[in-house]
């Protein structure tokens, strides 16, 4: 009978440390889900940002076809002033 009280506690003083690990390692798991929801949100923010700087330089003329515009108005004024 003593062995099975021995077992007995042998086995419950196991089942703590296990239930203490879990708490431990559910505590771990819930900080670092926070700590990737933060970088996926910094992620999107930088991607956003980079999508929009993208969209803004393709929509910004090249240099070289204003100065071709500003010619051509130029012709085109000489044009007119006859």
């Amino acid at each position: 009978m003593s062995e099975l009280a021995f077992e007995k506690e042998e086995l419950m003083k196991a089942l703590a440390s296990e239930s203490s690990k879990c708490s431990k390692l559910k505590d771990l798991n819930k900080d670092l889900s926070r700590k990737l929801e933060t970088q996926t949100q910094r992620l999107e923010l930088l991607a956003a940002q980079s999508m929009a700087t993208e969209n803004i330089t393709s929509r910004l003329p090249e240099s070289r076809s204003m100065q071709e515009n500003l010619a051509y108005a130029d012709e085109g004024d000489e044009l007119c002033s006859r």
